[in-house]
């Protein structure tokens, strides 16, 4: 096959596929397939440039996680607004789930009935204290990192009994995989399948929630990145990064990826 980089340089090309069976034992590895390196021998040699064909990942990202399992609010027992919070264990939810027990939780913590419950027709939630004269204030996203999760805002932020937050749970998880490479970068571009990701290399790749299974994403369109010389390629780093650009922990399960070399 034969196609073109630029309109100068007619190309060959050929399909690579790697996977963790290719996988290197090296230092620099890590146990949970989050930073791979895989040999491929001979197979880049005089590589022009490459493009991602499609990826295996397995979605084991749970959508309550390190980085939003804490519920930060402001609570007044009769005297003034004091910072508390509760954690949630780690997992994933649905809205049902999640308001149950974190309403658990902070009913230990105000010293009454508190209730969060789904509003009719809107789905958004609604949080209530009764039983007391305790009020307290929600926080929004800047001081609280359940507040995304939750649809809660800045607008939010009122001291009350009685709170309807303005905006939808969101408990989609893990919305877009980045694949970040040294050894395939050309420095100066990007793969990419959202254009609105600046960052160098990277390529989002689109994972549907609610797949918990290895599954294959297929046909994905990428810029191809191209290489100003033929560049040889004995092995590939890969590292996989979420929407935060934090290591994805995908708890040891396999990852494939097919590539096409240009030379």
């Amino acid at each position: 096959m034969t196609t073109s980089i630029d309109s100068t340089i007619k190309l060959r090309s050929k399909l690579l596929r790697i996977s963790s069976r290719d996988r290197l034992r090296v230092s620099n590895s890590t146990s949970d397939f989050s930073v791979n390196f895989f040999a491929v021998g001979d197979e880049l040699q005089n590589s022009r440039g490459i493009t991602l064909m499609s990826a295996s990942i397995p979605n084991v990202y749970y959508n309550v996680n390190k980085r939003n399992q804490t519920f930060s609010y402001l609570l007044n027992t009769g005297a003034g607004l004091v910072p508390s919070q509760v954690i949630l264990p780690e997992g994933n939810y649905n809205v049902t789930e999640v308001i149950t027990a974190l309403a658990t939780l902070i009913e230990v913590q105000t010293g009454g009935t508190f209730d969060i419950s789904i509003v009719p027709f809107s789905g958004k939630l609604r949080f209530t204290l009764t039983g007391n004269l305790n009020t307290f204030s929600l926080q929004g996203p800047d001081s609280n990192n359940m507040a995304t999760l939750l649809g809660i805002t800045e607008l939010d932020e009122t001291e009350s009994q009685n709170v309807f937050v303005s905006d939808l749970p969101n408990l989609k998880g893990l919305s877009d995989v980045f694949i970040s490479s040294d050894s395939l970068s050309n420095l100066t571009s990007m793969i990419a399948v959202n254009q609105e990701i600046s960052a160098i290399n990277n390529i989002p790749i689109q994972v549907p929630w609610g797949i918990t299974e290895v599954y294959q994403i297929e046909n994905i369109y990428t810029d191809t990145i191209p290489y100003e010389r033929a560049k040889n390629i004995e092995t590939i780093d890969i590292k996989l990064f979420d929407q935060d650009f934090i290591l994805l922990d995908l708890q040891g399960q396999p990852v494939e990826f097919v590539f096409k070399i240009w030379y």
